[in-house]
């Protein structure tokens, strides 16, 4: 019985690794035409994504357990920088245009973090993914 479940993970795990934020790319990785309300809506998709498994990790790690669990509690952090990447450009007024978005993806990515929410595990941990889902951002549009 406990491989099923390792099984039903691994294929959640395999669906939300391969999600691609920007839904509007062609086979070449160019996004086909500008549209701000579909990018800002698949932000938002990609936000509630991480944001739902890294809650789901959270409240996993809340129960008592012998093995080691800093696998997880990595996940957890990683989604919730995933989470706090996209929830930051939805419905910005940056995704107007592909030049706004760089503009400002690269001045933030430029700048760092300015704070470190509460609910993870390892700060240093959750600002390298933050750094690492800036830059794919910024790999991703331009």
């Amino acid at each position: 019985m406990r491989g099923a479940g390792r099984r039903h993970r691994s294929t959640f795990l395999m669906a939300w690794y391969e999600f691609d934020p920007f839904l509007l790319r062609n086979e070449h990785s160019q996004m086909k035409q500008w549209d701000a309300t579909a990018l800002s809506k698949s932000l938002q998709f990609g936000a509630r994504m991480a944001e739902q498994y890294a809650d789901k990790l959270s409240a996993q790690l809340k129960r008592p357990k012998k093995q080691d669990v800093s696998h997880e509690r990595e996940l957890h952090d990683e989604h919730r920088a995933k989470w706090f990447v996209y929830d930051s450009f939805v419905g910005a007024s940056c995704l107007e245009s592909r030049e706004k978005l760089l503009a400002e993806a690269k001045a933030r990515l430029a700048r760092g973090i300015s704070f470190t929410p509460s609910n993870v595990f390892n700060r240093e941990n959750f600002e390298a993914f933050w750094r690492k889902y800036m830059a794919q951002l910024i790999k991703d549009v331009e």
